[in-house]
C-alpha cells in the first residue's frame, strides 16, 4: 500500500478513514497524523520550490522516528490494526466458549431426560413386581 508513488498520502488517507477509532485507541494518533502532514508538505515544498526551504533538525528527526516506527510496526495504523486483531481474537474465543457452554447445557439436559426416563421405567418395574407379588399370594 505504501510503496506506491502516493505512499505518504495513502497513509494519511487511511488515518483519516480510521480517525475516530484511532484517536480513541492510540495515544499518539493525532501527533503522528499532523507530523506526517507536515513532512508531506515539507517534501512537496522541497521538490517543487526552486528556492531554499527550511528543513529543521526536528523535521529530520521526526522523519527518522516515523520510519523506525513503521519498520518496527509501532506506527499508529499498525497499532490500531493489532488492537483490532486482538479484539477479534477475543471475540472468536468468546464465541467458542459460548458454544461450549451451550453444548454442556444441552448435554446436561439430555442427561436429566435420560435419568428421568430411567427413573420412570424403574418405578413402573417396581409397581409391576408389587402387583405380581400380590397376585401370587
Amino acid at each position: 500500500m505504501y510503496a506506491a508513488s502516493q505512499g505518504v498520502t495513502e497513509y494519511i488517507n487511511r488515518m483519516e478513514v480510521f480517525s475516530n477509532e484511532g484517536r480513541y485507541l492510540i495515544d499518539k494518533w493525532n501527533t503522528d497524523y499532523y507530523t506526517l502532514k507536515h513532512l508531506r508538505w515539507l517534501r512537496n515544498t522541497i521538490v517543487h520550490n526552486l528556492e531554499e526551504t527550511d528543513c529543521s533538525l526536528e523535521d529530520l528527526q521526526s522523519l527518522k522516528e516515523f520510519y523506525q516506527q513503521i519498520l518496527n510496526r509501532k506506527d499508529s495504523l499498525a497499532l490500531l490494526y493489532m488492537m483490532k486483531q486482538k479484539h477479534l481474537t477475543k471475540e472468536k474465543l468468546s464465541i467458542h466458549q459460548d458454544k461450549q457452554i451451550l453444548e454442556n447445557v444441552r448435554y446436561k439436559k439430555q442427561n436429566r431426560r435420560n435419568l428421568f426416563n430411567i427413573t420412570i421405567v424403574l418405578i413402573i418395574a417396581v409397581l409391576v413386581m408389587i402387583v405380581l407379588n400380590f397376585k401370587i399370594f
